[in-house]
């Protein structure tokens, strides 16, 4: 549980680490499996999907903001690891967009307000730095930040709460079966429509093989 009321709370979530991490856990089930995933392709959708269901519980009484109170981050793909440049072409062109917010969540991206594409650095720990600073600086905030990366979460320990996947597991789980379908759909283990009423922008991205 957190320190204070979920309606006081601002979610930020560093969305590919947790994803892998729900990898880790699918290959903890399915053992005998040799699991193969592309992180920018479909399970993006899935975590969407999974995440928008917190918005009906957190940051409804918190200070003003740009953003929604639940955003997700997403890493950019590293165009020397991946042999799709479709895919790196239309993440790069939502990172130069900026922020989205759809349906109560807001999309964000690596590389929109610290280009680090010059050192080659496509994670997304400096944006979630920044914006967690950000957004502290006009009012004091009750943030929480979601991450599996552990040297981003002492980086932000100074600028936020910070909780772990199994946090997010959890809250999923306490959500009925629209949270055990989202977690079931992470895990690998459900079929869904994971990009169904997604931006097209953000669908065409996530869709692109």
């Amino acid at each position: 549980p957190l320190p204070w009321p979920p309606e006081t709370a601002e979610i930020m979530v560093d969305a590919h680490s947790i994803i892998e991490w729900y990898w880790s856990e699918t290959s903890k089930i399915e053992q005998d499996l040799t699991l193969v995933h592309d992180k920018f392709m479909f399970w993006p959708g899935r975590f969407a999907q999974a995440a928008k269901l917190l918005v009906r519980r957190y940051g409804l009484d918190r200070p003003p903001s740009p953003w929604s109170p639940v955003i997700v981050v997403f890493d950019l793909p590293d165009p020397g690891m991946t042999w799709n440049g479709k895919q790196v072409k239309v993440y790069r062109s939502l990172a130069r967009q900026g922020p989205t917010i759809h349906e109560g969540l807001t999309f964000a991206w690596s590389n929109t307000y610290v280009d680090t594409s010059a050192s080659e650095m496509y994670r997304c720990d400096r944006e979630v730095l920044y914006m967690l600073e950000m957004l502290s600086r006009p009012y004091p905030r009750r943030q929480v930040l979601v991450t599996a990366d552990p040297e981003l979460a002492e980086r932000a320990e100074g600028l936020s709460l910070v909780r772990g996947p199994e946090w997010f597991d959890q809250e999923l789980q306490s959500l009925g079966q629209e949270g055990q379908a989202a977690r079931e759909a992470l895990l690998g283990l459900k079929e869904d429509n994971a990009l169904e009423d997604l931006p097209f922008g953000i669908k065409r991205a996530f869709a692109t093989r």
